[in-house]
């Protein structure tokens, strides 16, 4: 999986069990896959978090 393009998120989250990332930017993948990124660790690094953890995307006007 490669990702091709990159764009920013705004008012979208992560949840997985009872903890809830915040999402900085979208992924779009060589497969058409769209993924979410988190910054994650000391040096900023983006991180992805695929929904197939068994977590689920949300918008801030989602409910919970």
């Amino acid at each position: 999986m490669k990702i091709v393009q990159i764009m920013p998120a705004s008012d979208w989250y992560f949840k997985h069990d009872s903890t809830v990332w915040n999402i900085a930017a979208f992924g779009l993948t060589d497969d058409g896959e769209t993924i979410g990124l988190v910054g994650a660790g000391s040096d900023g690094t983006l991180k992805i978090v695929p929904t197939r953890t068994n977590g689920v995307y949300l918008s801030s006007s989602t409910p919970t």
